[in-house]
């Protein structure tokens, strides 16, 4: 396991120091959790492999009825709707953790209150902390799964299912009227990426509710519509806000001291909330550190649509977040297992904005 606490006991004198500083008295460095995948996306029950997604569209005929002839005929009318079919494929994810307490040293189990030879308990706080971490990193790889995996990746570890951009990016390739460019993504360094022209998300969120409103107007009206935003996007609109709402045109000394209407938790884009996804950026940043890459993969993302046409498919509670944890007597080990069988859908390949 590669918990090193080895900087905290040196620096209060080693295995004396054992004693001075306890997992008790420790303090965890913060950091933003991330939301419950399962929350943010409705998730279907019973989905197994090749399972099918019946999609009809039951557009409104206008031309249906007809002016009678005036006599005992009746107009023939036809009613009409079409048809797709998408297949649910979920794939399985897998982990273990092998714990052996038999390596661990003196100043290490004193550190975790950990008992000499009680190898096998699974309630010891260091057990405890390890599923706790454990379950973290399931979520944060939901996300992952959920929106960055790609079938057709060349390192086999992250070839399972194609997530939601890849469909986006597939439904609405570069040029589409439901994709919108973010010009700074193109750029050659993380520096440059990252510095955004001062209204850089207002006009991409403008553009997409512009083209939702003339294009698909229904979009608007789900009751969970919403935009997912990537943070530096997020952070670059509500200072667009600030300058343009409160500095030039209603800011006031009263405003400064009560508080303003323009804060994170309160965004939006013409009453549709936005969300600020944080999971995408955390992805973004581990998938540029795991290739070595000078930038990073489009870091700036929006997304509009309604929760209901992104949906995660599951088998069941079980499948989708997956835990076992036992003590093996004849390695004298503790063995986690962590999984999740999952897929995500773009249901209505018409029914979203993408700016990236």
């Amino acid at each position: 396991m590669a918990i090193d606490i080895s900087p905290i006991l040196e620096d209060v004198n080693s295995l004396s120091g054992a004693d001075k500083a306890n997992i008790n008295d420790a303090v965890f460095e913060r950091y933003r959790q991330d939301a419950s995948f399962a929350q943010h996306h409705e998730i279907l029950y019973g989905v197994r492999a090749n399972a099918n997604i019946p999609v009809i569209s039951a557009k409104p005929n206008y031309g249906f009825l007809k002016v009678s002839a005036g006599d005992c005929s009746t107009n023939s009318c036809d009613l009409d709707a079409t048809s797709s079919n998408k297949k649910w494929n979920p794939v399985d994810y897998d982990c273990r953790v092998t714990i052996c307490k038999q390596t661990l040293d003196a100043d290490f189990r004193k550190f975790w209150d950990m008992n000499c030879k009680d190898f096998d308990n699974i309630e010891d706080a260091y057990v405890q902390f390890l599923i706790e971490l454990a379950m973290t990193n399931l979520n944060a790889s939901q996300w992952r799964i959920g929106y960055f995996d790609d079938s057709d990746d060349d390192d086999a570890a992250y070839a399972g299912i194609d997530g939601l951009f890849k469909q986006m990016a597939a439904l609405a390739p570069v040029g589409s009227p439901n994709r919108f460019v973010i010009a700074e993504n193109a750029e050659a360094t993380i520096a440059e990426q990252m510095d955004l022209a001062d209204d850089t998300a207002y006009n991409a969120l403008k553009d997409m509710y512009d083209y939702a409103s003339i294009a698909q107007s229904h979009i608007l009206d789900e009751p969970n519509v919403h935009f997912d935003i990537t943070p530096a996007l997020a952070a670059n609109y509500l200072s667009y806000l600030r300058d343009n709402k409160e500095v030039n045109c209603c800011f006031s000394a009263t405003d400064g001291i009560t508080g303003s209407r323009y804060s994170r938790e309160n965004l939006n884009y013409m009453g549709i909330p936005l969300r600020i996804r944080s999971e995408w950026e955390g992805v973004i940043k581990w998938q540029a550190a795991k290739e070595e890459a000078d930038n990073y993969n489009d870091p700036h993302r929006i997304v509009l649509t309604y929760k209901e046409n992104k949906p995660v498919g599951i088998c069941d509670d079980a499948s989708f977040r997956s835990f076992d944890l036992w003590y093996e007597r004849k390695d004298k080990e503790l063995i986690m297992d962590i999984g999740t069988s999952m897929d995500a859908k773009i249901v209505i390949g018409s029914d979203f904005v993408l700016a990236m």
